[in-house]
């Protein structure tokens, strides 16, 4: 389970990153900037005291966002979580900001879900789009009785739980988070998006489901993704 969860949570490590090399939107650890590194060693571009060239960092990976969320959704499957994706509105690109704090929204209520709620939860990703926003909604339903794991936590307060609420108020949008009365668990996150539709946006009905997996759309286009309509913790 502990392996799983770090999956969820690392699954955009670049190569470089994992061997010490600069992570995504960061610094690598050999130095700042283009000067020596902390070690007193050469610059990138640089010849080492043998002759030989210091190797330049390898490129960093684009941002995650939302065409990647299928990728996330499928790998929450491999879990035992059974996921469904539900795609409203008129579908249009975000802004690179809110594409990539709804992205990590998902990921960490999903990645929560597989800790509180475990093997056999049933769990629905909606995103629906409407004149000003995109309202994301992570619900499960809490799992089968006795295989969820012990300490479900219901209070909102887990430092997952701040991170999302965090990304949300920068972006300029409303939170909330709780137990549903059916049982289970829901994020909502409101994040605002630019007014108007992008050419060839349109509500997604139909969906073609995977069996026991991911729910996918027949027919939205989701800028990169397809989805398409289907009838919290710490």
């Amino acid at each position: 389970m502990r392996r799983m969860l770090g999956v969820l949570r690392q699954q955009d490590v670049t190569p470089a990153a994992a061997n010490g090399g600069p992570a995504p939107g960061g610094l690598g650890t050999a130095g700042v900037g283009t000067g020596d590194s902390a070690t007193g060693g050469p610059a990138v571009g640089q010849l080492a005291a043998d002759g030989r060239a210091v190797p330049r960092p390898a490129p960093l990976a684009p941002a995650p966002g939302l065409a990647g969320l299928d990728r996330l959704v499928r790998r929450t499957c491999g879990a035992g979580v059974r996921v469904t994706v539900q795609v409203s509105g008129a579908v249009r690109p975000a802004p690179a900001g809110v594409d990539l704090s709804a992205y990590r929204i998902i990921q960490e209520a999903l990645t929560n879900v597989v800790r509180h709620a475990g093997t056999g939860a049933v769990c629905v990703v909606s995103l629906a789009y409407t004149d000003a926003d995109l309202v994301i909604r992570v619900t499960d339903d809490g799992g089968l009785p006795g295989l969820a794991p012990s300490g479900v936590a219901t209070a909102g307060t887990g430092h997952g739980i701040i991170g999302m609420r965090e990304r949300v108020h920068l972006c300029g949008g409303t939170f909330a988070v709780g137990p549903v009365p059916e049982g289970g668990f829901q994020v909502t996150a409101v994040l605002p998006l630019p007014i108007g539709t992008a050419p060839g946006g349109a509500p997604g009905p139909g969906v073609a489901e995977i069996p026991g997996t991911i729910a996918t759309p027949a027919a939205a286009d989701m800028a990169g993704i397809t989805f398409a309509s289907h009838g919290g913790r710490g």
